[in-house]
């Protein structure tokens, strides 16, 4: 891709749903909770109830609990996530998703078409 290239970014929906950020998918320890601000199919905005730090670059992985979207099927939605910004001033954190499956996917459209009503 050259520098000419423009992505057009995906439209951003509000959310207010209370998801937990760790740097290991299968270890319990070490998670962040945060409030999941905004979501797309490429990424997301979050900010952090507690202090923390992050560096641009990292990867995380985000899990989503889905009951509180009424979504019944899967209980949570768990994806890999990369840090594209960190403010450590409002303890905000953006980033992109990685290796999204179709069914993730699917579950983040679900999740937006939730957050438009």
């Amino acid at each position: 891709m050259n520098a000419d290239t423009h992505i057009p970014r995906a439209q951003r929906f509000f959310s207010h749903t209370i998801v937990t950020i760790k740097r290991y998918k299968h270890v319990p320890f070490f998670g962040h909770s945060g409030v999941l601000l905004d979501i797309s199919t490429q990424g997301f905005k979050l900010e952090f109830v507690a202090k923390t730090t992050s560096n641009i670059g990292e990867c995380y992985w985000l899990s989503v609990p889905l009951h509180p979207l009424k979504i019944a099927s899967p209980s949570n939605l768990v994806i890999k996530a990369q840090c594209k910004w960190f403010d450590p001033q409002r303890l905000r954190m953006g980033g992109v998703f990685l290796d999204l499956e179709n069914s993730q996917k699917e579950i983040i459209e679900t999740i937006i078409e939730r957050l438009k009503d």
